[in-house]
């Protein structure tokens, strides 16, 4: 099974994040397992209580060595 991460963004001022509540559910949906680390979303009004309804994971240093696709903003 396909594991995506979704990281927290570090540029400055940065209030996206790579994936909403609504992709993640769909994401999971397709048969992937969605990892997000701990804050992804706050700065875009996405609490992790919310993506952890949508059926994500928190991303742990575990993990990690299962990560095959990062998703994040260029």
């Amino acid at each position: 099974m396909l594991t995506m991460l979704v990281p927290k963004e570090q540029r400055p001022g940065e209030k996206r994040v790579a994936a909403t509540p609504e992709t993640v559910k769909a994401l999971c949906g397709a048969g992937l397992t969605v990892t997000l680390e701990a804050g992804a979303g706050e700065a875009g009004g996405y609490h992790d209580a919310i993506f952890r309804d949508a059926r994500s994971e928190e991303h742990t240093s575990e993990l990690q060595s299962r990560q095959y696709l990062v998703c994040r903003l260029l």
